[in-house]
């Protein structure tokens, strides 16, 4: 079973979907996958310790800020 749903974020070229994959290992939107990930690069590339990086990504984590749209070339923020 798992080697099927791993086989099943295989992308063409080999290398694997690893957003796709945790999200449904864990049952969590990729969305929510995506945004943690870059949150988390984000705060260790600027330092912040990797324990710290955990801890204010689960603050942030509860506004839900994968929903907020973001503005496109097509559509304009606000």
């Amino acid at each position: 079973m798992l080697d099927a749903l791993i086989a099943a974020c295989r992308n063409p070229d080999g290398t694997y979907n690893g957003i796709e994959l945790l999200a449904r290992l864990s049952g969590t939107d990729r969305a929510e996958v995506a945004w943690m990930a870059r949150r988390i690069g984000e705060l260790i590339r600027a330092g912040t310790p990797k324990d710290e990086a955990k801890s204010i990504v689960r603050r942030e984590a509860a506004a839900r800020p994968w929903h907020v749209e973001r503005p496109t070339a097509n559509r304009p923020g606000p």
